[in-house]
């Protein structure tokens, strides 16, 4: 015969902090979020960015250069997301995701409705967008 006993409450602490660890893990490695579930550091707001040329002076968005955060003097790694104001005590919802890597913007940019839906996503690759796929206010895809 077999005598089930409950586990020490230590046991049951350990396995908490366990699964907690696990799960803040994985969302470490997820990008931004409208629903502001996962936050992958480091993340820069939008209005911190500045573009620079080789010398370091700042310059506008279509000349050549590198994306740093105001400030630093490398260029920018991670992400830089944009919000909406909030507004009758909500809270901001996201506008804007994109990824960074050396100050050179990669991956997917994706904008969003004030309604959260997905407005607009780009793909780069090599500097240039290589993909856009478009959806109404509604959430229905563009063709």
């Amino acid at each position: 015969m077999i005598i089930l006993r409950p586990a020490p409450k230590y046991a049951m602490k350990i396995t908490a902090v366990s699964c907690l660890s696990v799960l803040l893990a994985a969302c470490a490695t997820q990008r931004p979020s409208p629903e502001g579930q996962a936050n992958n550091p480091p993340t820069a707001k939008l209005m911190e960015m500045e573009r620079r040329n080789k010398d370091g002076d700042l310059i506008g968005l279509n000349e050549e250069g590198l994306w740093y955060k105001r400030g630093e003097k490398n260029p920018y790694s991670g992400y830089v997301t944009g919000y909406y104001k909030a507004k009758g005590g909500n809270k901001p919802v996201m506008a804007s995701v994109r990824e960074y890597k050396n100050g050179v913007q990669v991956g997917v940019e994706t904008s969003y409705y004030s309604n959260g839906n997905k407005r607009i996503e780009l793909i780069y690759e090599n500097r240039k967008v290589v993909s856009m796929r478009q959806w109404d206010i509604d959430g229905g895809e563009l063709e």
